[in-house]
């Protein structure tokens, strides 16, 4: 999905919550809302978002793996390690060594 359909669907995700206030949404209604808007799970998303920012620290950063995890909102390495892998087809110490400019960067 773009960055502008993504955009818009974030838009109309956010008036539905603006126009009803006064009513507290449960997280699973919030979770049920965001997938029938977004086309995919709140969670889902939340790690696509997490994933990005990660490979973004991997190319600037010489931080740890397990640093970078922590820095993204991942409270397991394991599990963001197993999450990247599962989204990029290698994990984050194979795609960081793929970098062109890893700039000695481990």
């Amino acid at each position: 999905m773009g960055r502008a359909k993504r955009m818009e669907r974030v838009v109309a995700l956010t008036k539905i919550l603006v126009d009803h206030p006064q009513q507290l949404f449960s997280f699973s209604y919030f979770c049920k809302k965001f997938r029938d808007t977004m086309g995919v799970s709140f969670v889902e998303y939340l790690n696509l978002v997490r994933l990005s920012k990660a490979k973004t620290l991997m190319q600037t950063t010489a931080k740890s793996i397990g640093e970078i995890a922590f820095e993204v909102g991942f409270s397991s390495v394991s599990y963001f390690i197993k999450t990247f892998k599962a989204h990029n087809g290698c994990s984050p110490n194979q795609y960081r060594a793929l970098l062109p400019d890893r700039r000695g960067y481990y």
